[in-house]
């Protein structure tokens, strides 16, 4: 146990936390998006959804080819 109280981490533990720091301080700091009004109609916009999603066995397929 160290002076602190805490156990000792190991060196990927360590580095793992400070991966989870950095990216909740960088999430943290994006701007909120504007939400839309209650109500309030969005066209639908087909580049922003997934209308078609390829099998992951034909993708496995063709990459092992």
């Amino acid at each position: 146990m160290s002076a602190d109280g805490e156990t000792p981490k190991n060196e990927f533990e360590s580095f793992l936390g400070d991966i989870a720091e950095e990216i909740s301080q960088r999430v943290e700091s994006l701007p909120r998006p504007v939400r839309a009004k209650t109500g309030e109609f969005r066209a639908f916009n087909a580049e922003r959804h997934v209308l078609d999603w390829p099998g992951v066995v034909d993708r496995m397929i063709e990459e092992m080819a």
